[in-house]
């Protein structure tokens, strides 16, 4: 674990949906936002809010995603079986109390929202 601004251990990792099938819209997490892929714009802005954070993903992110992610990938153990599977599998990874959980075709939240909620 990283330590927070405060120099203490964090207390919660973010945690970010980034595995669903995307049926309606394939290939929409590395749809451009603002310059950058959906899911990227997603981490990025979670990320400044200082815990640590992690991707929850049913398969390996296709590249022209994966070159923006600098937070570990955690791979679901039953992919195909929905967001709560994603987020058993997470859970597993996380090494703090608690985790916040956020979609990563969100690329409107945030960040002093999700800082006040932590």
């Amino acid at each position: 674990m990283r330590p927070d601004e405060t120099g203490a251990d964090p207390q919660v990792t973010i945690v970010v949906l980034g595995g669903g099938l995307a049926t309606r819209l394939p290939g929409k997490l590395a749809l451009p936002v603002d310059g950058e892929p959906m899911l990227a714009r997603v981490l990025r802005v979670l990320s400044a809010t200082g815990p640590p954070c992690i991707v929850a993903a049913k398969a390996p992110l296709p590249d022209d995603v994966a070159a923006f992610v600098t937070v570990p990938i955690v791979y679901d153990e039953h992919p195909g079986e929905g967001p709560l599977a994603a987020l058993a599998s997470a859970a597993s990874a996380v090494r703090t109390p608690f985790f916040f959980a956020a979609a990563g075709d969100m690329p409107g939240i945030d960040a002093a929202f999700v800082a006040r909620v932590i």
